[in-house]
């Protein structure tokens, strides 16, 4: 997006609309797999996983 930006920076007759479409799928896969590899080296069973460790392995949280 950034091209794009850059590219209309100095136009000042156009309005440039984008539409983005975000699909979760991805991202829970890759933290539950990212979750399932914590648990398995810390020899962690799945029913204490918490809301938080979901979190940090989002791509909004903060990976440990």
């Amino acid at each position: 997006m950034q091209w794009a930006a850059d590219a209309t920076s100095r136009n000042t007759g156009t309005t440039l609309t984008l539409a983005l479409n975000y699909g979760a799928r991805s991202e829970m896969v890759d933290a539950f797999k990212g979750l399932a590899a914590e648990l398995k080296q810390k020899g962690l069973s799945a029913d204490r996983v918490t809301e938080e460790d979901v979190h940090r392995h989002l791509y909004t949280g903060a990976h440990a």
